[in-house]
């Protein structure tokens, strides 16, 4: 890999109880859009805005945003910089910590357990 994840930062948070309806096990929906920044002034730095929303029926729903910031080894153009993003597949990368943060977040909440599932992304 010709970058490294150097910095995380969660921008934002928004967990939102929601009313407590039946005692069915909740349909959980999880939804990852991201969006890249480039950085004219270093040329060898990016972040990765990723937005996360959750929602578990009548549980609960979660927005979160994320700042992943990429050091690249050498200095990129912007698509460059964009065209190594993907090639690499780092929402494989980012993907992890997400899952990590959302499961811990939860149950320090007081929600049950919620089990993500490891993904696997391909092309």
């Amino acid at each position: 890999m010709e970058f490294d994840l150097i910095d995380i930062e969660v921008k934002s948070l928004h967990l939102q109880k929601e009313s407590q309806g039946s005692d069915k096990k909740p349909v959980y929906q999880l939804k990852i859009d991201s969006a890249m920044d480039y950085n004219k002034a270093d040329m060898k730095t990016v972040r990765l805005n990723v937005t996360t929303l959750m929602t578990a029926d009548n549980k609960f729903k979660l927005e979160i945003e994320h700042i992943f910031y990429f050091k690249f080894k050498v200095q990129v153009t912007g698509e460059e910089a964009q065209q190594k993003i993907v090639d690499a597949k780092t929402e494989s990368l980012v993907f992890p910590y997400i899952r990590t943060y959302i499961t811990n977040l939860l149950a320090m909440s007081g929600y049950p357990p919620t089990n993500i599932p490891f993904v696997l992304i391909e092309k």
